[in-house]
């Protein structure tokens, strides 16, 4: 029922955390056939430790959540160990990303889609308050940006969502103003123009809680899938890092060689595996941090 598998790595040294993640997409275009076929795949898994954390797969595909019936991706993130761990459960807030394009979508219809999708995961409530923060967030990004994911990382033991946006580098710095990002904007800036080319967008995330927002900041390009300008865009940004002494040299040419296509046979029909890999770039202070600074490495697959 996966639509694309992603392992994440650190790519600092290899006396560093060595645990691997697993994130893994589940996608309704199709509508409500569709969402019959995945939730009996759902059923067909019933009692499997990967998936009786996820909670809001269930409603979302059942017939009887209608405040769902907008979501169209649900990502599911498992840390590392993997046993007994309720998945992090990430919900596309706006139906246009992978969608059509003439929907009229509000802030605040973004926001009552993460909302309805935190109460089908926990089966409660969220915060009123961090749902305004989202919904003022997704309100100030410039025109031409979009809102597009939404976590809640109670999960990890934190009441913090994280909210996912794509925007053009040159807009990032008024935007984080504008929302009151805390961070060391200094800092933001510098590694945003290490990280991003010109010419592509950039893709955000910021936490938000109750009372605010918290210093951190993911930044990412675009997935790498094989063009020449991103290998040679992606090989420029881990060259430096690793002269920099920022990464590890063996993981990255692991990464890079991980990228390309092949024809394999999936329950005996003719495929195609598409493998491509993308980076993140975390500032995230804080005390006890030896570096503000963490570089991540993710290895994707999926079929055609």
């Amino acid at each position: 029922m996966f639509h694309w598998t992603v392992l994440e790595a650190r790519l600092a040294g290899a006396e560093a955390d060595p645990q691997v993640d697993l994130l893994s997409l589940v996608m309704n275009l199709g509508g409500r056939s569709q969402r019959r076929g995945l939730a009996a795949l759902l059923e067909a898994g019933r009692g499997h430790p990967g998936l009786s954390g996820a909670r809001s797969l269930e409603r979302w595909l059942g017939e009887d959540d209608a405040g769902l019936e907008a979501l169209r991706m649900v990502w599911l993130e498992w840390d590392a160990p993997f046993e007994g761990r309720t998945p992090l459960q990430l919900f596309a807030i706006d139906p246009r990303f992978w969608g059509p394009k003439d929907l009229l979508v509000t802030p605040r219809q973004q926001a009552e889609i993460a909302a309805r999708g935190y109460e089908a995961s926990f089966g409660q409530a969220h915060d009123p308050r961090v749902i305004a923060r989202l919904e003022a967030a997704i309100a100030c990004l410039p025109r031409g940006s979009m809102a597009i994911f939404a976590a809640s990382l109670r999960p990890r033991g934190k009441e913090i969502d994280r909210l996912f946006v794509k925007i053009a580098p040159q807009h990032v710095p008024t935007w984080l103003a504008q929302i009151g990002w805390p961070g060391d904007l200094a800092a933001a800036r510098h590694w945003l123009g290490r990280v991003i080319a010109p010419w592509e967008p950039a893709y955000l995330q910021v936490e938000v809680e109750a009372s605010g927002l918290t210093p951190y900041l993911g930044i990412e390009p675009v997935q790498t899938a094989g063009t020449r300008s991103e290998r040679r865009e992606r090989e420029r940004l881990l060259g430096g890092l690793v002269h920099d002494g920022w990464v590890d040299g063996e993981k990255v040419r692991a990464l890079t060689a991980w990228g390309g296509t092949r024809e394999v046979e999936l329950d005996g029909e003719p495929a195609r595996e598409v493998r491509s890999y993308h980076l993140k770039c975390v500032l995230e202070p804080g005390p006890g941090a030896a570096r503000p600074v963490t570089i991540k490495g993710y290895l994707g697959v999926h079929y055609l």
